[in-house]
């Protein structure tokens, strides 16, 4: 990375102003993982691209935002532009919230890729949501739930008004074939048992 005299690591945070360009250079381009950014775009689209990953890759945030402290960084457009996506192609999109305390996320952005037109959809990752009950709440509207084969959730905060979301929306996820997070601390073992009972349940990875 590059360090400048305070230390910090500036290559952890960037400003995207031009993922639309690069998408436009790329047609063929199936796989794009970014780090988390303020990125700036209205809509997303790519006829070709199948993997989407936004995430920290594994470092804490610093960055130009704010150089002497921890955040928060500028939202830019948030998540939002994944409303409108055009994304004929895509069959897995991973999302990775921590550190809300740099990005303040708001209820539209755990909401934005849930209502996304993703047809070909299979595989959903949402890790360390602060607000997993609602995500769990808007999953069953999704328009790719009938599609979704494979939803991840770990470190997500949830409560047994989660569970029982998605307890609500089984039958509006024919397809899923693994639920993949730990039993939440605030989920009792009696309501844990019942999703277990419900659902695929798999630990992540370690």
């Amino acid at each position: 990375g590059f360090i400048d005299h305070s230390g910090r690591d500036w290559i952890r945070w960037l400003e995207c102003r031009r993922v639309a360009r690069l998408l436009a250079a790329c047609p063929a381009l199936e796989r794009l993982s970014l780090p988390m950014a303020a990125i700036t775009l209205d809509v997303l689209e790519h006829p070709t691209l199948r993997d989407l990953e936004l995430n920290w890759f594994g470092m804490t945030p610093m960055g130009p935002a704010d150089p002497e402290g921890e955040g928060p960084g500028p939202r830019a457009s948030g998540l939002d532009f994944l409303r409108a996506a055009q994304l004929p192609a895509l069959e897995r999109l991973a999302i990775d919230f921590q550190f809300d305390w740099y990005i303040p996320w708001i209820a539209s952005d755990y909401c934005a890729p849930l209502e996304a037109v993703l047809p070909r959809l299979r595989c959903l990752t949402l890790r360390y949501a602060e607000d997993g009950d609602l995500i769990c709440e808007r999953l069953a509207d999704a328009p790719f739930a009938a599609t979704l084969e494979r939803l991840e959730l770990t470190g997500s905060w949830l409560s047994e008004r989660g569970m029982d979301a998605l307890l609500a929306a089984r039958s509006r996820l024919p397809r899923l074939r693994a639920l993949v997070m730990n039993q939440p601390l605030e989920v009792g073992d009696d309501a844990w048992g019942l999703l277990s009972r419900a659902f695929p349940v798999e630990e992540p990875a370690s």
